[in-house]
């Protein structure tokens, strides 16, 4: 099943140029999604807004402004992504780090690595079953906010939505713990990774991931991805 990149922003700004030539020199659909007054319940919300549309699509949703696309179409479809739902996984337990012992419990008896917490850049599954879960977390967890601070005091991010689906619900949802799916830069320490051709390798968990999260303001030389 062939995935559709959905990509959410507020207006066109950080790498979105070069995610949209990266996917499109892939051959992977891509599907803009523009939200004029951005928040992260406005995101969560138009998120489940397109999964009720394509019910029938794997879906895969990134923050156009600081996500890249390092991969191909045939590894996004080896990924198997319609089984479930897929978090981005992180290295840092937030915005509660009180939940790390929660976390302790969910993953006793799997391979993890270091990257092991939600992050919900970028999340991608079978559309009715985002939108089915997303549903069903919003009438017991919403984001109530409209802060589109990361930083923002209340923790009304979507970080602690997808959490609260990751350990509290009873949905199929799993964390890309060996960073297939996507590597998170925050966070990495040196050995962690290094650049092979054009391509991000996890020498932890072995993999190249097809997807780059640039957040906590960190930037690239994009020129090593041409």
């Amino acid at each position: 099943m062939e995935p559709l990149v959905v990509y959410v922003y507020s207006y066109s700004a950080g790498y979105q140029p070069d995610l949209e030539k990266q996917l499109d020199k892939a051959k992977v659909d891509r599907l803009p999604v523009q939200i004029d007054n951005f928040s992260w319940r406005t995101r969560a919300l138009k998120t489940m807004d397109v999964a009720r549309e394509h019910i029938d699509r794997v879906l895969i949703f990134v923050d156009a402004w600081d996500t890249l696309f390092l991969g191909s179409k045939e590894e996004l479809m080896a990924l198997r992504l319609d089984d479930g739902i897929t978090l981005a996984a992180s290295k840092v337990c937030w915005p509660d780090v009180d939940r790390y012992t929660d976390y302790n419990k969910k993953q006793a008896f799997q391979t993890i690595s270091a990257w092991r917490y939600v992050n919900s850049n970028p999340m991608a599954g079978l559309g009715r079953n985002i939108a089915e879960a997303m549903e069903w977390c919003w009438e017991r967890w919403p984001i109530k906010g409209d802060s589109c601070d990361v930083k923002t005091a209340d923790g009304e991010v979507c970080e602690r939505f997808f959490t609260h689906a990751y350990l509290d619900s009873p949905f199929k949802i799993k964390v890309d713990t060996m960073c297939r799916l996507n590597q998170i830069w925050l966070c990495s320490t040196p050995g962690d990774l290094y650049l092979s051709g054009n391509r991000i390798y996890n020498c932890m968990t072995g993999s190249s991931p097809v997807f780059l999260h640039m957040n906590g303001g960190h930037k690239m030389d994009l020129s090593l991805f041409q």
